[in-house]
């Protein structure tokens, strides 16, 4: 997970604000139609020519993981991939090493 220090004021909602580049829409319109993934916003945290946008997408994967992370603790499954992999990505794996012996362990006691 990318930590939020580097930009300490920079609010989620100014960070929506922000423009993608390369397009005329704003970050969080592009997160809210699905458009813009946590491996994007990864990527662009590390490789993004623009500071703003730099700074921008830090703050929103900080957040985005945040609420993956609490919609998956409250005893849901991921919804698509792109939450499959930030949860990966966000515990090195602990939560599909736990789900794969939940699966087995439920095999052995329908077969036995």
């Amino acid at each position: 997970m990318v930590s939020n220090m580097s930009s300490p004021f920079l609010t989620i909602p100014r960070a929506r604000s922000t423009i993608w580049p390369g397009s005329q829409q704003t970050m969080g319109e592009l997160l809210d139609q699905d458009k813009l993934t946590c491996k994007m916003l990864r990527q662009a945290s590390i490789k993004a020519e623009n500071e703003q946008v730099r700074k921008a997408a830090e703050v929103l994967l900080v957040d985005r993981e945040r609420k993956i992370r609490e919609y998956i603790d409250g005893g849901n499954l991921p919804r698509n991939i792109d939450e499959a992999v930030a949860v990966k990505v966000a515990d090195n794996g602990v939560f599909f090493k736990k789900m794969r012996f939940c699966q087995f362990v439920t095999c052995e006691i329908m077969y036995f």
